[in-house]
Parts: structure tokens; C-alpha cells; sequence
């Protein structure tokens, strides 16, 4: 630990904060580049695009609650917290509680 906090205090263009990363909603990080949802496009990936990986498209508020396929109602998650949180909408719908609870601390980490 002490060795990365060396690393960024010697190299701030390397520092990003929580809160910058996937901040156009509309850009899809995937193993094989980035979707610009927008135009329907692919291309290669770039360090500034600043983009966690994420390989599903998740409805905000689900469909079946009233929830849209418009593009403000849609973000980009990565594949296990996509099946995290369609299983804990539905458990809710189902008047269960759910298995695990996603949420996340001030940094934007998830908690289990």
C-alpha cells in the first residue's frame, strides 16, 4: 500500500477518482472496445475514456416497473452486478428479501 501511494504522489496524471470513471453513460466498456451507444459504433479502448468494464446494459428502473429503453433510463455494469441486481428486484417483487445487498460507501466502493 505504501508503495502505490509513492507511485501516485510522484505521478498525479495516474491519480482518478471514483467519480470520474464511466461518466458518459452513453460510452460501453467491453473486452473487445468501446461502444459508443450513440452511433452504434466500436472502436478501441482509451486510457482517457476512463471506463470500468461492463458487458451489460442495465434499466435503471426496471421495464416491468414502468422503466423505459430510453437512453437516460440505461447504464452500463459489469456482468455480476447485473445478476446481483436482477435477482434482488425480483426477490423484492416476489415480497422476499433479497440474497445480497449492493451498496456503496462515500469512495463509490461496493459493500456487500
Amino acid at each position: 500500500m505504501v508503495a502505490v501511494e509513492s507511485l501516485t504522489r510522484a505521478n498525479k496524471a495516474s491519480v482518478a477518482r471514483a467519480q470520474d470513471f464511466d461518466a458518459d453513460r452513453l460510452l460501453l466498456g467491453t473486452p473487445g472496445g468501446v461502444v459508443d451507444l450513440r452511433t452504434d459504433t466500436l472502436r478501441p479502448a482509451r486510457r482517457e475514456d476512463l471506463l470500468t468494464p461492463a458487458t451489460a446494459v442495465d434499466h435503471i428502473v426496471p421495464r416491468a416497473q414502468g422503466g423505459t429503453d430510453d437512453p437516460g433510463n440505461l447504464a452500463a455494469i459489469c456482468d455480476p452486478c447485473h445478476r446481483d441486481k436482477a435477482a434482488a428486484e425480483a426477490a423484492r417483487a416476489q415480497g422476499r428479501k433479497p440474497r445480497r445487498r449492493v451498496e456503496f460507501d462515500a469512495q463509490g466502493r461496493v459493500i456487500w
